[in-house]
């Protein structure tokens, strides 16, 4: 089958063969060309034994673009909906508001991560890419939701709102780059770079520590972290945790299943 992520910076496209990706392909979201996406998508459907797309977007823009190459290429097509397909148990109050990444990722962390004894008390995944979200699933599968904030590229184009600030949403992020800054644009992004990982993380503590999670002197809820920017939050993380860049994807797979 082939998975397509459509993201709010971009869309991915991977083709599986059972769970193991056998070729993969990334847009930008808001530059997707008919032509490309079809030489991409008939490439893909060669490397996989069961030629159908599933498709999971946040931006949806892009659906007609994408739904438009799939009939192109004669390929079934399933948009996969939060808030009218059950991904997964959920005490959301609006699941029609809720990204349809945020539930397949909890899925796939729990179908892949958390087995037996790992997620028994639950766990936190975090997503780190255009916004970054933090949520919560506990002790019996539930996802409770959890928190968003901005990403990247938002953090610094809300800054740049400011007087006299400049736009540096479109510098490439250098997360090894936390020495207090000697001129402004060098304030603002070392600033990112500092503080950005650190309220994830953070995030992602607070979350394990909550009201509503017995802690009884147990250690933190175990934490999959997921996204571009998600190896960033690592040094600053003292749960234990997994980076797993695919998690989203692997959401619309283990999702698909039940179908197949």
């Amino acid at each position: 089958m082939i998975a397509v992520d459509i993201g709010n910076t971009f869309t991915r496209m991977v083709a599986f063969s059972g769970s193991t990706i056998r070729g993969r392909r990334s847009f930008h979201t808001r530059d997707l060309d008919l032509d490309e996406l079809e030489v991409a998508l008939l490439e893909l459907a060669e490397l996989t034994d069961y030629r159908a797309v599933w498709i999971a977007s946040v931006y949806p823009p892009a659906n007609a673009t994408v739904a438009a190459v799939a009939e192109r290429c004669c390929i079934a097509r399933t948009f996969i909906r939060s808030a009218s397909d059950f991904i997964m148990a959920h005490s959301l109050a609006t699941p029609q508001t809720t990204g349809v990444d945020r539930l397949l990722s909890a899925f796939a962390a729990g179908k892949m991560h958390m087995a037996g004894d790992e997620g028994k008390r639950g766990y936190v995944v975090a997503q780190c890419g255009s916004a970054a979200t933090i949520d919560y699933v506990d002790a019996e599968g539930v996802f409770q939701g959890g928190f968003i904030i901005p990403g990247p590229s938002l953090w610094l184009s809300g800054l740049s709102t400011a007087a006299m600030l400049p736009d540096l949403s479109s510098e490439l992020p250098d997360w090894n780059a936390v020495l207090p800054g000697d001129n402004t644009r060098d304030a603002l992004l070392n600033g990112m770079h500092l503080c950005l990982p650190t309220a994830v993380a953070t995030a992602a503590m607070m979350v394990s520590a909550g009201d509503n999670i017995p802690s009884n002197g147990e250690p933190p809820l175990p934490l999959v972290l997921t996204g571009g920017w998600g190896n960033a939050v690592s040094p600053y993380v003292g749960a234990k945790h997994v980076y797993d860049q695919d998690l989203m994807l692997h959401g619309i797979r283990l999702f698909a299943e039940r179908y197949i």
